[in-house]
């Protein structure tokens, strides 16, 4: 039986800010009284969090200075990039806003650094 609380998975989507984004980073939550939340998976997430960190260092801002654009107060960024807040796609939109970038372009794994020189071409 499911309650109001406890959301049932029924299917995925595939595009976010009108770009096409795999199957794996976004999922649509629908709980019983019809209420339907998108989420990022874990994968994309993980992703986000990265990405976003990586633009506050790229920026030379703080986790408040993000707060601040988004207008929230600082614990719920710490929240989020923690993990100890859900990501539904308003809570990443609202980010990306405040960089000024699409969703999109934060929920595409960033690509690590092997310490590698990159070949010569």
């Amino acid at each position: 039986m499911v309650d109001g609380n406890n959301p049932l998975k029924l299917f995925e989507i595939v595009a976010v800010d009108r770009v096409a984004i795999p199957l794996a980073f976004v999922t649509i939550l629908v709980y019983p009284h019809g209420m339907a939340t998108p989420i990022a998976t874990p994968p994309a997430a993980d992703a986000f969090i990265r990405n976003v960190l990586r633009q506050l260092k790229i920026r030379g801002w703080n986790r408040s200075r993000l707060a601040e654009k988004c207008k929230w107060p600082p614990p719920r960024i710490t929240e989020i990039l923690s993990g100890k807040r859900d990501f539904r796609l308003g809570t990443m939109e609202k980010i990306a806003d405040a960089f000024e970038l699409s969703l999109a372009s934060l929920l595409i794994p960033p690509i690590e650094n092997s310490g590698e020189n990159p070949p010569n071409s």
